[in-house]
């Protein structure tokens, strides 16, 4: 269970009801989701905008990224901590998306 704005599921049209929260165990995308934040994403929302983060499965390890659409059906997974967690791009069907991240909440240190 989480506490979520009313105003967020009005502003971002996400279902409640296919919503997961986790809380982030690194710190790849930083600084727009911190180690600890509490990462709220949308299961039922599963295509594609290039720029938007999402929760993803690859290589069998769960994680958030940034997602770009490429040609010959390829995805480029962008960290925000680019030093610590390089660019890959992956064929799309080694990619799982579980959902779209639409809200980030965290305490700063």
């Amino acid at each position: 269970m989480f506490w979520l704005p009313k105003v967020v599921l009005m502003q971002t049209n996400a279902s409640i009801d296919d919503s997961i929260a986790v809380v982030a165990q690194d710190n790849s995308m930083s600084p727009i989701i911190n180690e600890k934040s509490m990462v709220i994403f949308d299961t039922s929302y599963k295509e594609i905008k290039n720029g938007k983060i999402y929760a993803i499965s690859f290589g069998g390890i769960s994680m958030f990224r940034t997602l770009f659409v490429l040609p010959e059906e390829k995805i480029r997974l962008k960290s925000h901590n680019s030093a610590d967690y390089p660019e890959v791009i992956v064929p799309m069907n080694e990619l799982v998306v579980i959902g779209k991240v639409y809200y980030v909440s965290g305490i700063i240190d």
